[in-house]
Parts: structure tokens; C-alpha cells; sequence
């Protein structure tokens, strides 16, 4: 491709997949788990929604520092697939 072209780009789906465990799996997990021991611990309710809390901060902050690395940065690198046909996307507009 050169400057200027119009292009389509992707990502692979194994990253699509990992980002989003990280993104939404793994700071649910440290949160239900936090929560759980911290009810275990303390016998309380507060105590149950403090570890909650915590254990979310926590999964955050993990997250936070895995997609820091360079090796997560690698995986999300697009790809040109093909470049894009500009008269095939003027004729879908026009129907």
C-alpha cells in the first residue's frame, strides 16, 4: 500500500478474545474472590463490600500493568488486509 490508499485493516481474533478476558473477566474474578475472603475474614457485610472493593481495585491495577508490557503491545499491532475498493463502496451506497 502506498500513502494515500484507502486500506482495510484488522486484528487477530486471539487478541480480540485476550483482551477482552482481561478487560471485563479478570477484574470481576479478584472482585468475587476478594469478596469472598474478606466475608470469611470478617463475618460482616461491610467487611464483604471493602474486600469487593478492593479486590476490583486490585484486578484493575493488574490489568494495568499486564497491557503495560511490550509483549500485550505486540499482539495488538493491526495488519493490512487488502486495500479497499473504492467504486465497490459507491455502488453499496447508492442502493
Amino acid at each position: 500500500a502506498q500513502v494515500g490508499d484507502s486500506v482495510i485493516v484488522g486484528i487477530e481474533e486471539k487478541s480480540l478474545l485476550i483482551s477482552a478476558l482481561l478487560l471485563y473477566i479478570v477484574p470481576l474474578v479478584t472482585m468475587m474472590i476478594a469478596a469472598i475472603l474478606a466475608l470469611q475474614w470478617s463475618g460482616t457485610d461491610l467487611g464483604a463490600m471493602l474486600g469487593a472493593v478492593l479486590g476490583l481495585v486490585i484486578g484493575l491495577l493488574w490489568v494495568k500493568g499486564y497491557t503495560a508490557s511490550s509483549r500485550y503491545f505486540l499482539l495488538q499491532q493491526p495488519e493490512i488486509l487488502r486495500l479497499a475498493n473504492d467504486t465497490l463502496e459507491l455502488k453499496i451506497a447508492k442502493r
